[in-house]
């Protein structure tokens, strides 16, 4: 992807989304959410959710923050905390600003498989490129984390988790 380009967050009118949801058979409204500084640090949405979830009650909800590049879309896999009310970003936006557009996606659980936990590419409008790890086109939509990843392991020795409860369950999502 062109380092130059800018990411903004997508007009729920945006006629991208509408393409972007049939794309992927979401069937979830995207809604805007602000950013809700709660001390966690950027890219560890799915763990930062679950621990908010865990010590204030509520539970982590998956999706994907969408952000629009010029003429197309492109969506990271998100987790989003819900205190019973209402949903909010816990971490902060991946392209900056205080607030994301978020697709919520029931069926796009953490899950694990063998050894490695099972993670979900990020998504995007390009016919080219339905899914992108690391900025490169790919042909599956998930992908392999092993459970020893130092970005999981530092954060849950910081905030006294284990590895596997980035993984979704009944409880807290």
């Amino acid at each position: 992807m062109d380092e130059d380009l800018k990411a903004e967050v997508p007009d729920l009118t945006d006629p991208l989304l509408a393409e972007f949801s049939n794309r992927y058979q979401l069937k979830n409204a995207p809604e805007h959410l602000n950013f809700a500084d709660r001390g966690y640090p950027a890219s560890q949405c799915h763990l930062s959710a679950k621990h908010c979830a865990m010590t204030n009650g509520g539970r982590r909800v998956h999706g994907w923050a969408v952000w629009k590049f010029d003429d197309f879309l492109l969506a990271e896999h998100h987790s989003v905390w819900d205190d019973g009310d209402q949903l909010a970003d816990v971490t902060p936006p991946k392209f900056g600003g205080d607030r994301i557009l978020f697709i919520r996606d029931d069926l796009s659980d953490l899950i694990q498989m063998g050894d490695v936990f099972v993670m979900w590419c990020d998504r995007s409008t390009l016919a080219q490129a339905p899914f992108l790890f690391n900025n490169r086109a790919q042909t599956e939509a998930t992908f392999g984390l092993t459970p020893d990843n130092a970005a999981i392991a530092s954060f849950c020795a910081q905030y006294g988790l284990n590895a596997a409860d980035i993984l979704t369950d009944p409880t807290y999502g």
